[in-house]
């Protein structure tokens, strides 16, 4: 009898932890789904959702927000003539640049392929 319920037990428990398991892999999912692979910074998915949230934020509290938007011009030149290569380091050294001058409470969001 106890082992039985020893071995019941033991199956509940890997049950309860590939659940956590698949918790943390859908939370991952999840994160990596609001994340520019390149650059790390938020993409257009994840600067929309927090745009809304910081939206309904101003409106509440009657706060103000500043958007500032910059766009990489000829970067398809750059892609063309030095390589996609050279353009991801162009895109990189951008989204270095942008962290390094805003502050910690700012976000720099990657929303397109040469957007900011």
């Amino acid at each position: 009898m106890l082992e039985l319920l020893g071995r019941q037990l033991g199956a509940l428990l890997d049950v309860e932890l590939e659940a956590a398991e698949l918790a943390r892999q859908v939370e991952l999912a999840e994160a990596q789904a609001c994340r520019d692979p390149l650059t790390g910074l938020l993409n257009r998915r994840g600067w929309e959702s927090l745009l809304a949230t910081e939206e309904q934020r101003c409106l509440r509290y009657g706060h103000a927000a500043c958007v500032l938007m910059i766009d990489l011009d000829e970067l398809k030149r750059t892609n063309d003539v030095l390589g996609h290569e050279a353009g991801d380091r162009l895109i990189e050294a951008t989204a270095l640049a942008l962290r390094g001058a805003t502050r910690s409470q700012d976000v720099v969001a990657r929303v397109g392929g040469d957007e900011f």
